[in-house]
């Protein structure tokens, strides 16, 4: 038992308190001088004076009276032990009061509660312990006041370990030692002596371990001690030891750190180490990267301590700067692709044989390089184009090479001074399937026996497969399968709900760990992270993102997230329910977010289907995560890694379906205020308007049925439409106690539903403020009733702390029934009876814990009684509109914050018009719809009039309120139903016909205020903007197109499209959506429209976006979307799921070259079998595809896929996508001229023996007037060997090309560089010789003009004299306006190559010559009948099909032939015709005469026979028609409609879809009043002077709206030129006789045609040399001499305008070609006998494209171009006229070649 003992002169003196007895405890209290003793008190006195008082307690439960030393102690079990009156009571003493003690205190066991400094007067106050046992430990305990972990928990110093049994902090009296594990002394003063400094020791200090000193160490006198003792001294022991333990050892490290001086060595060193480390130089201006290197090293020296991993780790080395060199080492790199070179750099390799370079990213750009950079004796392996099959506008299916400039645009495009320079490398990839599976001889099985899904682990040699098709055998071999589409659907759905997902985690935290403390914000974005790593690894395979999402939560081995384990695992298994959900489209339950989460709601999309297939993996994923959070890092799995896309695609994916709902609702608003012809006066969102209207009918419905004086719903509704402000009345100054009041009513609440008493409590020490008697039930709430209640008042919570805002979207109407849980009902009713003891509770807690607060107790009562009802109705009638209700009103609402401004009027209408129908609909009166698509219901039973009154008369409270001002009073609703019947019988009308009226409503509005405009369903077009994101989002993750095809093919059914009087407005809208996807995807901060309020989320973590893959890729697949909105399905292009599909099953790693193989089959049940391999996997599998079936040492190629394919699945298509892709393989190099700046000379590449392995793929691409130089370029193998395009040109000699499809390639021209018109008049020779006197009179001789002359002659007009037809050009001449050639079809006639056979439906024409056919060619098709229609009547070739591609031997449509037919055995029974535009050769050109008075305007009067010009002048009728031009033109741009002028039939193109090109006016004014001043100037001089030479700009800042208006100008340009026709016609043919009507409709469009040019460039050049042309300058007339020999002059009509272009050629020398055409991979090896060489494949001309060669082949064969060949076989010369044998005699070679 305790004893009190005095010793010495110390004694007890108890000042105050006598001793009384209850309940059997000794109790000391200040009662008089009484004692009272239920046990016994002892007094006894010794002969030393001392006295004893021994206290006895008589109760047998005591607690730790025999614990002297702590063992068994109460704590940690026990926290709260001693820590309440009756725990205390159990102690053998029990004092009530205070007890005074002057002297020490002896205890042997612990002290419980507070410890305090004594009160008295002495000068220091100690707490000591004794000795009372030998030898014994005590140990220090604390009691936790602030709360840290829970106020009053008992902490002790140390931590505990088996009772205590540690080195913690103790004290052991009998040894006087102070025992602990650590000790931190944070005093920094500073020790000048042995007795000063914050640490102090009187005597010695034994240290077992190192010590490590900041400062010095000094003696006890100066100049005085040693370190050590004479055997211990330390210098010694180092010095005796250096060489044994540094020097001689082999496991130590000698380390000479000299700091900045040097370290002299006076003779050789010799470095003996197998891998000597820093001892290779360090080299200026040289990076070294070797097999051995880390990417964390500088690179500036080739040891491993130096040496960079790869190339891209040497490129981010702050010693990679221009000028510098990287030094690679023979092995195999793996890069992180593009790897971008700075000007003047190379990379070099060791040689080409045994230095590999493989991308990552594998459809990416390996190299760009920029200006003088080199690359040498490299060999870059296995990368893909990602080209997709078919026909693109090339901008968007450009392919990856391994060299290239940087795909730069606009400011961004490079400055090229010297050519990047490729030297002894090669580019070796291929062969690639089709579906993005590398071929691999003796590995992959190319068409499968069998398919099945299997689940497996790592290291097994047996698995277990479902299989789904044929038969599995032994000695088969097994691949990895194409992913089920399944697990991508999943993730392009998880990502659409990860805003969703984000905001539900936040909620669902609060809702079920009340009171934690956490930051909200790193949960949302946690949680975000969680979903991308899961969707990552269970779409791709591996578990890489979900182990590195596990150790995230850790810093080595120690937790970042300790004490919240158990909500982190909670929050993380809620996340993996959620997704298990969202995968198969199961609509989630929805909790409400707290303040500053964002809100979003599900994304459900029944496109996506099959998700379940990944649960399984989702489940496995993240457990991975809880498991490593739960037991550590080295819980985490075996790391294995997917094959995940490129990572540029990953950007653009979940950056696309991040921003989904920002997109959508800026779409919406951008149809509503741009797209809707006529404008809509109202211009609302219809979406929004529908939810409100929702809103709105179940409040009235609601104080219908539960009626109250004020109408609670109906204010509560009204009060939404303004803003809220701050706190309502004095709430301000409450907020903190309110917030704090609430919180406790609620955790009070719930407990009370629980019939959780105060005595329970009291048992856990919770001490409720009022003795009031709480009602209990026999019934109460289970933990969903308990939950629900969470939910309600965490929305008041929520709304209390700040979020006024987004509540609407969140709210979930009740219900008309209350719910028939007995559980549900038990909690309503035994909340509601305990509200006068709740109340009372709130109004003690506030006295208690706020006692200054001064409040209005009664509102506060009130207000208690107010939430407590509306939970409780929120409980029994499901929902939550009344919890949010209660938390809203507290706020006042601000009455000049209406949040529909401009359209409150429009609103009052809607919901007066609403409140008639309800009326109506209510007493079965007659009502005509306005719309047809939802019906009402009228089969329930009728309320009465006086129903239909109090529906009006609470429409009216609304709009009362959104008319006058939110100065209301909200009050909860009542929780008394109505008990009249026609009330429930109204009320079930209103909700039965909600979707009805909100359907009427609409109608209504869009009727009313925007008659005749454009109108759609909003609704629908949000989601299917949601359904395009989705399918272009996963097209882009895959490379594929599969999905935005079924986007496009969704709005046709049957040949019907569902758009059909919408198409423009769709394609518009969806344009805008590309727009904002290219934005959005870049991390480009979009300009939202008006109204939206979605944000837009930028993450810079995903910052590929902007790369020029995914870019066209967006391009790409929204193009596709809407041309087959426009064009309907024909315009679809070839079907591609996508590569990459595959995922590494671990059944073979990358290592093994021979695929595993079946060694026994054993059949399970049905169609699962246990499968057999010889050889264990390698990783897992989960619901992975398997194919089955044999490996082969060469690829397949397409007829044996077939045939293979037709007899495994009896039909031959089965298996396309495992072929050879064409353009599988990645480019050897790309010279994109389109790239380098306007400021740079040169826009080349040079190669020198630059080998191109590609099987399927393009060895070199010249494109956008760039210039490629090639030396002994070899290509192997290729789809194309070297193309150029778009005015490419290629420079080669000393090549070949071996294998492949077709070896060189020209096609089409470049850029315009200038235009001009054919002058060819009418009787008119060269030079003029008019009918003058003694003249010779020629012209009479040349009716129809005189050009073309001497073979191939004409003349053009050119305004620039800078400009001069050359060589290299290509001459396009436009015929005149009515042209018809010599078929009788609009425009010349180029091409008539005739075929067979048609099939309805063509778009592209197959095995047809394309000679002469020119992309935008008319097509006409005639039967051998003559007949452009079948026997039908049906047009073979509808009007306006052109041509808008040309490949080898095929030609692209824009539309599909609507009818066919034909005789197979007649090759010329359809010939077709291909009219339009004429293409010229250009050789030289030379300055011809002026056909006008040099110096004179050409609209002058002119007199002189020998000059042109009119009779009379037309000066001023030109001005006057040009400022007519430009009045037309500003009506056109701003889509206002022009009056047309009398004669002119073309009818005007407005487009309300095309704005803002009337931001555009001022440039173009400017620019065509530049041309009327010009024309009417004095003299030429005054004309050069209106805008001086130094002012002459060909490019500059685009002006804004220029896009619009160039659409708008060129949409129009017919009804301009005939407008201004029709206004000469009408004003000023008086003036000026006659005219040319055609020429002045031509001038027309030539100046809008310059205008557009400066609109698109920004600059002024065209225009000013528009007016110029007016005036005859020496220089500006051109005799062309083309490469074609023409003699027919109305091939040049006069006055038809020219355009110059940069001509696509190459010239190629000493061109070896051998077995060209015979197949793009291995397979089709010469031996192999698979395919024969085609010729005509040599050299491919397209679209005025030319090859100029010389050339042998596989024969021997010598070829000078097309048109001569001697035939080495034969001997034999021939040329387009002539075949001659050189063999003959008689027939020397001079006269062989004649």
């Amino acid at each position: 038992m305790p004893v009190i003992r005095n010793s010495g002169s110390r004694k007890v003196s108890p000042t105050s308190g006598l001793i009384t007895g209850t309940s059997g405890i000794a109790t000391v209290g200040q009662q008089g001088n009484a004692v009272n003793l239920n046990g016994y008190l002892n007094l006894v006195k010794d002969q030393s004076t001392t006295t004893y008082v021994t206290i006895k307690n008589n109760n047998n439960n005591v607690g730790n009276v025999s614990n002297p030393l702590g063992q068994d102690s109460p704590a940690p079990i026990d926290q709260t032990l001693y820590s309440t009156t009756e725990q205390r009571k159990r102690a053998e003493a029990y004092f009530s009061g205070g007890v005074g003690i002057e002297k020490d205190i002896a205890v042997g066991g612990f002290i419980y509660g507070r410890i305090a400094a004594a009160n008295t007067a002495t000068t220091s106050s100690n707490i000591n312990v004794i000795k009372t046992n030998d030898d014994a430990e005590f140990y220090p305990v604390f009691v936790d006041s602030a709360g840290l972990i829970a106020q009053g928990t008992q902490l002790y110093a140390d931590d505990l370990d088996e009772q205590l049994n540690i080195d913690g902090l103790h004290y052991n009296p009998y040894t006087g030692k102070l025992t602990l594990e650590r000790l931190s002394v944070t005093a920094d003063n500073n020790s000048t002596s042995p007795t000063t400094g914050v640490f102090t020791v009187t005597g010695g200090v034994g240290i077992s371990k190192d010590v490590h000193i900041g400062g010095n160490i000094y003696p006890g006198e100066v100049n005085t001690g040693t370190i050590g003792a004479q055997d211990f001294e330390w210098a010694d022991a180092y010095l005796n030891n250096v060489y044994a333990k540094v020097l001689g050892s082999t496991a130590s490290t000698l380390t000479l750190a000299p700091g900045a001086g040097l370290t002299d060595v006076f003779g050789d060193i010799r470095v003996r180490g197998k891998t000597p480390i820093g001892t290779a130089p360090v080299v200026t201006n040289t990076l070294y990267v070797t097999m051995d290197g880390d990417d964390t090293n500088d690179g500036r020296a080739q040891d491993p301590s130096r040496a960079c991993r790869t190339i891209g780790g040497a490129m981010n080395s702050p010693y990679y700067q221009p000028g510098t060199q990287i030094l690679v080492s023979a092995g195999r790199y793996l890069e992180d692709n593009p790897l971008i070179m700075k000007p003047y750099t190379s990379v070099r390799g060791s040689d080409i044989r045994t230095t590999f370079i493989e991308p990552i990213n594998k459809t990416q750009d390996l190299f760009h390089m920029n200006s003088g950079c080199y690359l040498n004796y490299m060999n870059f392996l296995n990368g893909r184009s990602g080209r997709l099959p078919g026909q693109y506008d090339q901008r968007f299916n450009r392919g990856a090479y391994a060299t290239c400039f940087p795909p730069q645009t606009g400011d961004d495009r490079i400055d090229l001074f010297q050519s990047p320079y490729v030297q002894n490398c090669t580019n070796q990839s291929g062969p690639w399937l089709v579906d993005g599976t590398m071929f691999l001889p003796n590995q992959t099985v190319q068409v499968p026996k069998a398919i099945g899904t299997g689940s497996w682990e790592a290291n097994t040699s047996t698995i277990y497969v479902e299989v789904d098709m044929g038969t599995v055998s032994v000695g088969q071999s097994i691949n990895a399968g194409k992913q089920n589409p399944g697990f991508f659907n999943a993730r392009t759905l998880l990502l659409a709900n990860k805003p969703f997902i984000q905001c539900q985690t936040v909620a669902w935290v609060n809702a079920n760990f009340p009171g934690f403390v956490y930051n909200e914000q790193l949960c949302y974005r946690d949680a975000g992270i969680l979903v991308e790593n899961m969707a990552y690894d269970m779409a791709f395979g591996g578990n890489q993102k979900s182990i590195e999402s596990g150790k995230a939560y850790y810093r080595g081995v120690t937790s970042v997230i300790a004490g919240q384990e158990s909500q982190t695992v909670g929050a993380i298994d809620y996340i993996k329910f959620l997704c298990q959900e969202i995968v198969v489209n199961n609509i989630c339950s929805v909790l409400t977010p707290p303040v500053n989460i964002p809100v979003s709601s599900q994304v459900i999309n029944t496109a996506l289907t099959g998700g379940s297939v990944a649960n399984d993996s989702i489940d496995r994923l993240f457990t991975i995560v809880t498991d490593i959070i739960n037991n550590g890092p080295d819980a985490a799995p075996d790391l294995y890694f997917g094959p995940g896309p490129d990572a540029a695609f990953v950007s653009a994916e979940v950056l696309l379906q991040a921003n989904r709902q920002f997109i959508q609702e800026n779409a919406i608003n951008y149809i509503n205020l741009n797209l809707c012809n006529p404008p809509k006066a109202l211009p609302y969102n219809q979406i929004k308007c529908k939810r409100d209207a929702r809103v709105i009918l179940d409040s009235v419905a609601g104080d219908l049925l539960f009626p109250t004086a004020g109408n609670s719903q109906a204010t509560f509704a009204g009060f939404q439409y303004y803003a809220q402000g701050n706190y309502t009345g004095s709430i301000p100054s409450e907020i903190t106690a309110t917030i704090a009041a609430i919180t406790y009513l609620r955790d009070l609440s719930i407990k009370v539903v629980q019939n959780i008493t105060p005595d329970i409590d009291a048992i856990s020490g919770v001490t409720r403020y009022t003795a009031g008697a709480q009602v209990t039930a026999t019934n109460f709430a289970t933990i969903n009733e308990v939950n629900i209640l969470k939910s309600e008042f965490n929305n008041v919570l929520t709304i209390l702390n700040g979020k006024t805002s987004d509540w609407t979207d969140l709210i979930v109407p009740n219900g008309g029934e209350a719910s028939d849980f007995l559980s549900v009902q038990n909690t309503y009713d035994l909340l509601l009876a305990n509200t006068t003891y709740l109340t009372d509770e709130i109004i003690g807690f506030v006295s208690a814990n706020y006692p200054s607060l001064s409040y209005n107790q009664a509102t506060c009562e009130r207000d208690v009684g107010y939430i407590l009802n509306s939970i409780a109705f929120d409980l029994l009638y499901g929902g939550n509109r009344q919890s949010i209700q209660s938390g809203l009103s507290y706020y006042a609402g601000l009455a000049l914050e209406i949040v529909i401004p401009g359209e409150v009027d429009a609103t009052v209408d809607a919901f007066n018009f609403m409140a008639t129908l309800a009326s109506t609909l209510i007493q079965g009166n007659t009502y005509q719809p306005k719309q047809k698509k939802v019906k009402p219901v009228t089969t329930l039973p009728l309320g009465d009039s006086s129903a239909a009154s109090t529906v009006i008369n609470i429409f009216s409270t609304i709009t009362s309120i959104i008319q006058i001002g939110p100065n209301v009073q909200l009050t909860p609703i009542s929780l008394t139903r109505s008990a009249v019947q026609e009330v429930e019988n109204a009320f079930n009308i209103i909700k039965a016909n909600k979707e009805f009226i909100v359907a009427e409503m609409i109608a209504y509005l869009d009727q009313t205020y925007n008659p005749g405009s454009f109108s759609y369903d909003q609704d629908l077009c949000y989601r299917d903007t949601g359904l395009i994101l989705d399918a272009v989002s996963q097209d882009i993750l895959l490379g594929g197109n599969q999905k935005s095809l079924e986007a496009g093919l969704s709005y046709w059914n049957q040949g019907f499209n569902y758009v059909s009087q919408q198409i423009s407005t769709t394609t518009a809208a969806i344009n805008y959506v590309k727009d904002l996807a290219l934005q959005v995807i870049a991390n480009t901060t979009v300009t939202s429209m008006t109204g939206t309020v979605a944000k837009q989320v930028i993450n810079p973590f995903y910052q590929y976006g902007g790369d020029y893959m995914p870019q066209e890729a967006i391009q790409r697949n929204f193009n596709i979307i809407t041309d087959i909105i426009e064009d309907g399905p024909s315009a679809a292009p070839t079907s591609y799921a996508g590569g990459g599909l595959f995922i590494l099953t671990g059944l073979n790693g990358s290592a093994v070259k021979i695929a595993p193989k079946i060694t026994s089959v054993e059949n399970v049940s049905g169609n699962i079998y246990k499968i057999g391999l010889d050889t264990n996997t390698v990783g897992f599998g989960q619901n992975s595809t398997l194919y089955f079936g044999d490996t082969s040492v060469f690829p397949l190629q397409d007829a044996q896929v077939e045939a293979t394919s037709l007899e495994y699945t009896g039909d031959s298509s089965t298996w396309n996508e495992r072929k050879v892709d064409f353009y599988g393989a990645m480019g050897g190099s790309l010279v994109d001229g389109a790239v380098i700046s306007d400021r740079s000379p040169i826009q080349s590449f040079v190669y020198d023996a630059y080998t191109q392995l590609n099987q399927g793929g393009i060895g070199v691409k010249v494109t956008n007037n760039g210039y490629a130089q090639l030396v002994s370029v070899f290509t192997i193998f290729c789809a194309v060997g070297v193309q150029c395009d778009n005015g490419g040109i290629a420079s080669i000699t000393n090549s070949n090309c071996n294998f492949g499809d077709i070896s060189l390639l020209a096609k089409g021209y470049g850029k315009r560089d200038f235009s001009g018109t054919v002058f060819n008049p009418e009787f008119r020779s060269y030079p003029f010789s008019p009918n003058v006197p003694g003249g010779a009179y020629l012209d009479q001789f040349y009716p129809n003009g005189y050009w073309p002359n001497q073979g191939g002659r004409v003349e053009v007009f050119v305004p620039d004299t800078a400009n001069r037809p050359h060589i290299g050009l290509v001459m396009e001449v436009e015929p005149p306006e009515g042209h018809l050639n010599e078929q009788g079809f609009l425009g010349f006639l180029n091409a008539q190559p005739s075929t067979s056979t048609f099939t309805t439906g063509t778009i592209t024409l197959q095995n047809i010559s394309t000679t002469d056919v020119y992309i935008g060619n008319t097509v006409y098709v005639r039967d051998q009948f003559g007949r452009q229609y079948d026997d039908n009547g049906v047009w073979y070739a509808a009007t306006g099909t052109v041509v808008t591609d040309v490949n080898y031997n095929s030609i692209s449509l824009n539309q599909a032939l609507t009818s066919g037919g034909g005789d197979p055995t007649n090759p010329t029974y359809f010939t077709v015709y291909f009219c339009g535009n004429s293409y010229y050769t250009v050789q030289t050109s030379t300055i011809a005469g002026q056909p006008y008075a040099s110096g004179e305007n050409i609209l002058s009067a002119n007199a002189d026979p020998y000059y042109q010009g009119p009779s009379i002048s037309q000066i001023s009728a030109h001005v006057s028609s040009l400022n007519y031009l430009i009045t037309v033109i500003d009506q056109i741009i701003d889509n206002q409609t022009v009056t047309p002028t009398a004669g002119n039939t073309s009818t005007q193109v407005i487009n309300a879809g095309i704005t803002g090109g009337v931001n555009a006016q001022t440039f173009i004014d400017l620019r065509l009043n530049y041309i009327k001043d010009i024309v009417a100037a004095s003299t030429y001089n005054d004309a050069k002077q209106i805008v001086p030479q130094s002012q002459i700009t060909t490019s500059g800042t685009v002006p804004n709206g220029a896009g619009s208006a160039v659409i708008l100008i060129e949409s129009n340009i017919d009804f301009i030129a005939d407008e201004i026709a029709a206004y000469v016609d009408v004003n000023l043919l008086g003036g000026i006789g006659s005219y040319n009507k055609s020429k002045c409709v031509r001038d027309i469009k030539l100046i809008l045609r310059q205008l557009v040019y400066d609109l698109q460039s920004g600059g002024n050049y065209n225009s000013v040399y528009s007016g110029l042309s007016y005036w005859s300058r020496p220089g500006t007339y051109h005799i062309v001499e083309l490469g074609e020999a023409v003699t027919r002059p109305d091939l040049f009509p006069d006055g038809s305008i020219v355009n110059f272009y940069q001509r696509s050629y190459i010239s190629a020398s000493g061109y070896l070609f051998e077995y060209v055409g015979a197949g793009t991979n291995y397979g089709a090896l010469p031996q192999r006998g698979v395919a024969d060489p085609v010729q005509s494949k040599e050299t491919v001309q397209l679209n005025a494209g030319k090859v100029f060669f010389t050339s042998t082949d596989q024969n021997g064969d010598f070829r000078i171009g097309p048109g001569l060949v001697i035939s080495q076989a034969t001997g034999v010369l021939s040329g387009r006229t002539f075949v001659q044998s050189l063999y003959a005699n008689m027939t020397p070679f001079i006269l062989a070649i004649e």
